[in-house]
């Protein structure tokens, strides 16, 4: 396995390249539920803290991307509790200014022992073939 690893960190600097980025900051969001069986608010105090981490890999005109985005806020007894996070996976061949690709994007809600009102409330995804053309220089 150690050899795997090698090898492919040795092929990934010869044939590509890896890019990542790591952001973070401060997000109005709000999402409420309320329905005939449930009520539930995410975010109580409206402002919440994201983290958004990226690691990306380009081979030629290949390009593979993946990021974790977590959105947490600050609860009455607990400070910095995660709502929800999201998983995205990117694939697509970049010619120019032309990019074809697919997307796959999917969100779940983060919930305690004590918010069993959160579970399964929130769940969403969604898979797109998509072409793209960048109209800059």
């Amino acid at each position: 396995m150690k050899t795997f690893i090698i090898l492919m960190l040795l092929a990934s600097q010869t044939f590509g390249q890896f890019y990542y980025y790591l952001e973070t900051g401060l997000v109005d969001k709000v999402l409420s539920i309320n329905d005939n069986y449930n009520y539930a608010e995410y975010n109580p105090n409206k402002y919440l803290f994201y983290t958004d981490i990226m690691l990306g890999y380009e081979f030629k005109k290949i390009h593979i991307e993946t990021n974790l985005i977590n959105t947490f806020g600050k609860d009455t007894k607990v400070y910095f509790e995660p709502y929800i996070i999201k998983y995205d996976f990117r694939m697509y061949y970049k010619y120019k200014n032309l990019k074809v690709g697919y997307e796959h994007s999917c969100s779940h809600c983060i919930y305690d022992e004590l918010k069993t009102l959160r579970k399964s409330l929130y769940h969403t995804a969604y898979d797109r073939f998509f072409i793209r053309y960048d109209f800059k220089k």
